[in-house]
């Protein structure tokens, strides 16, 4: 007579581990964890973005009023003094002046103007931007580039209408390159 062994790992039909169901199952209890957080984040990242943007125009419409009012008593002190209608005329242009600083978008176009403007065997090593001057200091393969550069940024927009004040070359004898420095406004001595 022979055995049969009902236990045996041929006979017992593999069970699967995870199941469709136990996957589902688990699918749920992650989104159920994870979905409110995440719309919690969501939530207040739009609340802060929103309180920001409020904020940014309460700003500006106090510093359109504090202009207003600060125009109005310049005029009224012109009118009064005239040794005070030229110190409102010298704040109007300082006024000018920081608005045209305040503006990062100015100073960003002017260095992609730069860039757009590169030329091979030019290289800057220093930029220094103001509104209304600037002073380049870089390298050069050859004297013919810097000219050539300065043409090419004459072309851009944001450069055009600009006079260089100063043009220095120097020939350094141990370098194969030339180092430059343009000046839009003459530094004072």
């Amino acid at each position: 007579m022979q055995q049969i062994n009902l236990l045996s790992a041929a006979l017992i039909p593999a069970k699967p581990v995870f199941s469709a169901v136990v996957m589902l199952w688990l699918l749920a209890a992650i989104l159920g964890v994870g979905i409110p957080p995440a719309w919690w984040f969501w939530f207040e990242r739009e609340t802060a973005r929103a309180e920001h943007d409020q904020i940014l125009a309460e700003f500006d419409a106090l510093n359109a009023r504090l202009e207003a009012q600060s125009l109005q008593a310049s005029l009224a002190t012109e009118q009064i003094d005239p040794a005070a209608r030229s110190a409102a005329h010298e704040r109007r242009q300082l006024y000018a002046r920081l608005a045209a600083i305040a503006r990062p978008a100015r100073i960003s176009a002017r260095l992609q103007a730069l860039a757009e403007a590169g030329l091979a065997g030019v290289w800057l090593r220093e930029i220094e931007l103001t509104p209304d001057a600037f002073r380049l200091k870089g390298y050069a393969l050859g004297a013919e580039l810097v000219p050539e550069y300065l043409r090419r940024l004459a072309m851009q927009p944001d450069f055009s209408g600009t006079n260089v004040a100063q043009l220095k070359i120097e020939a350094d004898q141990a370098d194969a390159y030339l180092a430059f420095v343009i000046d839009s406004a003459v530094a004072e001595p």
